[in-house]
C-alpha cells in the first residue's frame, strides 16, 4: 500500500514539475491547397478560395497568422478565406504561433469591362432647382475596370458629381458623360437633359382686410380708403411668380403692380390677376361711401414746453375711413394764459413754446368736423404741459474741508439734454467751495455755500429763459490725524513672497484717513497703494507709510528678504514601468539644488498627474494604481516648473484557459516511474 502511494506521489511531483517546463509544439503546417490557385475577378464563382490549414500533431492549440505577400493582388482574413483585388501574382502564407508556415501561390486576371451606357432615356428633362441620380451600367457584370467619371458639357446650367448625381442649376440644356477607363481604352456613353422652369399651377386671391358679401359675392369697400391684396401660388417653388394685376373699372377702384388697391367712388369693379404661365383669379368689390361719425385724437397726453407734435386722427374708431374727411378745422381751448405761447396749423401741427412760469399746464386740442353744422362731429384731447425742470437729488449737503463731493442733478425730460444743452454750475463763494463742470464740489475751508445748477431753455437755438435749481452746502472744520502706527515694526519674507502691512490711524474719526506708501529700494521689494509688499531679492528695505494731507504723521518698517532655494530639477527612481492590470508601485522624486547651494529647498511641494486616468492613476505622493490595459505618462512637477516622467503601460492578466497531458494512460510496475507534461495555455499565463 505504501508504494502504491508512493508511486502516486511521483507521478503528481513529475506533472507539476514537467508541465510548468516543458511544452508540446507544432512540427509542421499543410495547407489545402498545394498547386497555384487561380482567381479571376469578375466571375463571381471564381473570385475566392476557402484555404484550410492542418497542424501536426493536430491536438495542440495553437494560433494561425494568415498573410499575403502582395495585398493589392489578394487579400486574406483570419479564417483563411482569400479574395482577388488585383490581376497578378501574391503568397498566400499560413504561420503558428512558433513560426511553422506554409504557402500557396495565387494568380489572380480579371473579365474587362467592354462597353458602358447611362440608363435613362437618351433625351430628358429636370425642373430647375432638382436632383436626379444616374447609373452606368457596365458591361460584362461584374467585369473589372480602371475608374468611372462623371462631367457635364455645362456646368453652370448642370452639375454632376462623382457619384452620378445631377444638379439642375439653370434653364438650359447640357450633356451629361460618362466615362470607362479599361487599361488604355476608353468606353463612353452621354445623355442629354434640358433643365426646364417649374410653372404655375394656380393662384389664389386671398384678401383678409375686407368684409365678403356671400349673398352678393362681392367685398365690401370704404371710400377714400387702400387695401393690400395678398396670394397664394402652386407650387410654392414655381420658377417665375410675376403678376399682373388690373382693375375694369378704375374710376371705381385702382390696383398696382403689387396688389394695392385704392378705393375712389361708389361703384362696383372685378380685381383680376394672372401669371406668366396664363393661370388666372378674381375677385368683385364693391366700394361705398362712409359717413364720419366720430373723431379721435393720437397724440401724447404729457408734453414738455418747446415741444412740437403731429396730432394723428382716427375716424370712426378705426373700422372705416369716411368717404369725406376734408374740411376738419383746428383749436385750442383753455389757452388763455398761454396765448402766444402755444399754437397748432390746420394740419394738426401742435407747437408749445417757453412757458411764463415753471408751472404745469392743461390745454384741450380740438379736431371739429362741418363746425357749426347740424353733423357736426367733434374730437377732443386734454394735454397736459410739463416745464423743463432742474433738480438736485439732496436738498441741503453736509461735508468736510479737504473732501470732494459729486452733486447728482436731474433734468426733466431726460431727453432735453445734448451738446448744445449742458448744465452750468456756480459757487456763492469760491473761497469756501468751488464746483467744476461735472458737478464736482471742492470743500475747501469751513462756511456754508449755494450750489446752483442751471440750463438754458432754447427756441429755435435762441436762449428765451433759464431753469435753475440750488442747494445749500454745510462744511465742517476737518479732525486731523495725529498718528499712524504700523502693526509690525520688523519683518521677515523671502524672495517672491507678499504681505499686507496692517496699519492704525489715530484718531479713528479723523476726517482725511488717505494715505500712501513707499519703498526705500524698489529692486529689494516694492509696495503697492494697498500696503501690500512684494519681495524681489535679497536685502534689507524700509517701508514707510505717510499721511496724505499730513505731511509729518508717518510709520515705518523694516523688511528682511532671505533667499529662495529652488530646485535646479527634479528626477525619478524609474523611467519606465510595466504593471499587471491591478498591481500599484511606489515612484520616488528626488529634488536636486544647484551644486554648493546651502539650506533646505524653500518649496518642495510636488504635484503628480497622469496623462490617462483610464489606465493609471497617481496619488499626491506618487504612489501608481494601474486600473485599465493602455500606456500613461506621469509626470511630477515642482513649484518652479521643473519636471520628470515616467513611461508606464499595464498589461492584461492572462489567466490559464486549459491544461492537457502528454499521456492519457501509464501503466507502471512496482518501484517504476514515468513522466507525464502537462501543457498550460496559453503558455505565457
Amino acid at each position: 500500500m505504501k508504494k502504491i502511494i508512493g508511486i502516486f506521489y511521483a507521478l503528481v511531483i513529475s506533472l507539476f514539475i514537467v508541465g510548468c517546463n516543458e511544452k508540446i509544439e507544432v512540427n509542421s503546417i499543410s495547407l489545402n491547397e498545394t498547386s497555384d490557385i487561380n482567381l479571376v475577378m469578375g466571375d463571381e464563382e471564381r473570385e475566392s478560395i476557402q484555404l484550410v490549414a492542418t497542424i501536426d500533431p493536430a491536438n495542440i492549440e495553437t494560433g494561425i497568422n494568415w498573410s499575403t505577400t502582395n495585398y493589392k493582388v489578394a487579400r486574406v482574413d483570419k479564417d483563411g478565406l482569400v479574395r482577388a483585388v488585383g490581376e497578378g501574382s501574391a503568397f498566400i502564407i499560413a504561420t503558428t504561433d512558433n513560426n511553422k508556415s506554409a504557402s500557396v501561390k495565387v494568380n489572380v486576371t480579371s473579365i474587362k469591362s467592354t462597353s458602358v451606357e447611362i440608363d435613362l432615356d437618351p433625351v430628358t428633362s429636370m425642373p430647375i432647382g432638382s436632383k436626379m441620380q444616374l447609373s452606368a451600367n457596365v458591361l460584362p457584370l461584374r467585369s473589372v475596370y480602371d475608374s468611372l467619371v462623371w462631367s457635364s458639357s455645362n456646368s453652370e446650367i448642370m452639375s454632376v458629381d462623382q457619384h452620378g448625381v445631377v444638379s439642375a442649376k439653370a434653364i438650359g440644356e447640357a450633356i451629361i458623360t460618362v466615362k470607362v477607363i479599361v487599361g488604355e481604352t476608353t468606353l463612353t456613353d452621354t445623355t442629354r437633359i434640358t433643365v426646364t422652369e417649374i410653372p404655375v399651377d394656380t393662384i389664389e386671391i386671398v384678401f383678409e382686410d375686407a368684409f365678403y358679401d356671400e349673398d352678393n359675392e362681392y367685398y365690401l369697400l370704404s371710400m377714400n380708403n387702400s387695401y393690400q391684396l395678398d396670394f397664394i401660388i402652386n407650387p410654392e417653388d414655381a420658377t417665375d411668380k410675376g403678376l399682373t394685376w388690373e382693375s375694369d373699372n378704375e374710376t371705381v377702384v385702382t390696383v398696382d403692380e403689387n396688389g394695392k388697391l385704392h378705393a375712389l367712388s361708389e361703384g362696383m369693379a372685378t380685381i383680376s390677376v394672372q401669371t406668366k404661365y396664363g393661370k388666372t383669379d378674381e375677385i368683385r368689390v364693391f366700394v361705398e361711401e362712409v359717413e364720419l361719425t366720430h373723431i379721435e385724437l393720437h397724440t401724447d397726453s404729457n408734453i414738455y414746453e418747446t415741444y412740437k407734435r403731429k396730432i394723428a386722427l382716427v375716424f370712426n374708431n378705426g373700422e372705416s375711413t369716411p368717404s369725406n374727411s376734408e374740411g376738419i378745422v383746428w383749436s385750442i381751448e383753455n389757452s388763455e394764459e398761454l396765448d402766444g405761447v402755444v399754437s397748432i396749423d390746420q394740419d394738426g401741427n401742435l407747437s408749445i413754446g417757453v412757458l411764463p412760469e415753471p408751472n404745469v399746464y392743461t390745454i384741450k386740442v380740438v379736431a371739429t368736423y362741418n363746425a357749426g353744422e347740424e353733423n357736426e362731429v367733434k374730437g377732443e384731447k386734454n394735454i397736459t404741459i410739463n416745464p423743463i425742470t432742474v433738480n438736485f437729488e439732496n436738498e441741503n449737503v453736509n461735508t468736510v474741508e479737504g473732501k470732494t463731493l459729486d452733486l447728482e442733478v436731474t433734468i426733466n425730460p431726460t431727453t432735453y439734454l445734448n451738446e448744445d444743452q449742458v448744465i452750468t454750475f456756480t459757487s456763492s463763494d469760491g473761497s469756501i467751495a468751488t464746483v467744476d463742470e461735472n458737478g464736482v464740489l471742492t470743500a475747501l475751508t469751513e462756511g456754508e455755500v449755494t450750489i446752483t445748477a442751471s440750463i438754458n431753455i432754447l427756441v429755435d437755438g435762441e436762449v428765451i429763459t433759464t431753469r435753475e435749481a440750488s442747494i445749500s452746502v454745510v462744511i465742517d472744520a476737518a479732525i486731523p490725524v495725529t498718528s499712524i502706527s504700523l502693526e509690525e515694526t520688523e519683518l521677515t519674507i523671502k524672495e517672491e513672497e507678499t504681505v499686507e502691512l496692517i496699519y492704525s490711524i489715530d484718531p479713528e474719526n479723523a476726517t482725511h484717513k488717505e494715505v500712501t506708501f513707499e519703498s526705500s529700494d524698489d529692486s529689494i521689494a516694492t509696495v503697492d497703494e494697498d500696503g501690500v509688499v512684494t519681495a524681489h531679492s535679497v536685502g534689507t528695505v524700509t517701508i514707510t507709510v505717510k499721511s496724505v494731507r499730513y505731511d509729518d504723521v508717518s510709520d515705518s518698517v523694516t523688511i528682511n528678504v532671505e533667499r529662495v532655494i529652488k530646485p535646479l530639477a527634479v528626477e525619478l527612481d524609474k523611467e519606465q514601468v510595466s504593471l499587471l492590470n491591478g498591481e500599484t508601485i511606489q515612484l520616488i522624486a528626488t529634488l536636486i539644488k544647484e551644486e554648493g547651494e546651502q539650506g533646505d529647498i524653500t518649496y518642495p511641494e510636488l504635484i503628480w498627474t497622469s496623462s490617462n486616468n483610464s489606465s493609471v492613476k497617481v496619488d499626491e505622493n506618487g504612489l501608481l494604481t494601474a486600473v485599465g490595459i493602455g500606456t500613461a505618462t506621469i509626470t511630477v512637477q515642482t513649484s518652479n516648473g521643473k519636471i520628470a516622467t515616467c513611461e508606464v503601460t499595464v498589461n492584461a492578466v492572462k489567466n490559464i484557459t486549459s491544461l492537457s497531458l502528454s499521456k492519457t494512460e501509464s501503466n507502471l510496475s512496482i518501484d517504476e516511474t514515468d513522466f507525464i507534461i502537462v501543457n498550460i495555455f496559453p503558455s505565457d499565463a
